[in-house]
């Protein structure tokens, strides 16, 4: 069971089921991670145990408007995973906050590349990865 926490580790988590590992380069994942894009572990809310309830949360709107609530630490600057209103039942948590180094790769590759409109021309895409140019379709 992949395990993840705060950068200090007043928080932690585990889970049984990521349903889906994406890479985003949205603007809204940039400014939230300070780098050029986010790993995010799509899975059932339920999947996802913590130790506490993250005490910190902060409400923000993506760039396309869509409610979201960001989960962390008040201790620290780490941000574990968000919520939004366009993922109903779903969190999404930031895989680099995993604390095995290898349990972002026991995860697979990513299936998809999100907004890639956004990213940056020193990045190829990822071979064999969907690409989309914002939030894929509903299912």
């Amino acid at each position: 069971m992949p395990q993840g926490s705060c950068l200090c580790g007043k928080l932690t988590y585990s889970y049984d089921d990521a349903v889906m590992k994406c890479i985003c380069h949205c603007l809204t994942c940039r400014k939230l991670t300070g780098s050029t894009y986010a790993t995010a572990l799509l899975m059932p809310e339920d999947s996802l145990k913590t130790n506490a309830n993250p005490p910190l949360v902060t409400n923000a709107a993506h760039q396309v408007g869509m409610k979201m609530q960001f989960h962390g630490c008040d201790s620290c600057p780490s941000t574990l995973y968000k919520t939004a209103a366009g993922f109903p039942g779903v969190k999404i948590v930031f895989a680099g906050t995993l604390d095995g180094k290898d349990d972002i790769a026991t995860e697979g590759k990513p299936g998809g590349e999100l907004w890639v409109k956004y990213r940056v021309p020193w990045l190829k895409p990822l071979e064999g990865c969907q690409q989309f140019e914002e939030f894929p379709p509903p299912n």
